[in-house]
């Protein structure tokens, strides 16, 4: 490897639950390969890719929402998203939420509603992911987040240029 740069990203599971045996498996893969990497003389960089941005933490925020609302309006009054995750870990966030938050949150708009929610749940998430995968011994050198691409505007700008790529402006 002479010492020449390499990324390896691997397992990158949806911090929107829990991990399954797929994302256990791809842990114990990619690992293998950062170290065999690592062995013959690369300088490794192990990420983490984080997903927490866009369509699934959308979904994660309905999801939590309409449990929450369940809690205090009741279930036959609050329909759970068709498309919504529902897993207990969802009712067990929010669970956890309500004891700390009560009902403030009923008397909020949805999109406070569902920030506040988030924000409680992800790093909750985040974290026992960390744990799950510390008990295999996996350590990254970098979490990367998805939603800091869309924080610094490089989204929209990727998508500018590929929009004049397509115009035969690029």
């Amino acid at each position: 490897g002479a010492g020449r740069k390499v990324m390896v990203e691997f397992v990158s599971a949806n911090p929107t639950g829990p991990m399954h045996m797929g994302n256990a498996r791809g842990g114990a893969i990619g690992d293998c390969l950062a170290a065999a990497l690592d062995w013959s003389g690369h300088d490794v960089t192990r990420e983490f890719y984080l997903n927490d941005a866009g369509n699934q933490i959308e979904k994660f925020a309905s999801s939590l929402e309409a449990r929450y609302l369940q809690i205090f309006l009741g279930e036959e009054i609050v329909p759970f998203p068709e498309d919504g995750y529902q897993g207990e870990d969802i009712k067990d966030r929010v669970k956890e939420f309500a004891a700390i938050h009560g009902d403030k949150f009923l008397h909020t708009s949805e999109e406070e509603r569902k920030q506040a929610l988030v924000d409680y749940a992800l790093p909750k998430n985040i974290q026992a992911m960390k744990d799950d995968l510390s008990h295999y011994r996996i350590r990254y050198d970098r979490w990367f987040q998805e939603s800091s691409l869309y924080e610094k505007g490089l989204v929209d700008k990727v998508v500018g240029i590929d929009a004049r790529k397509n115009d035969g402006q690029g």
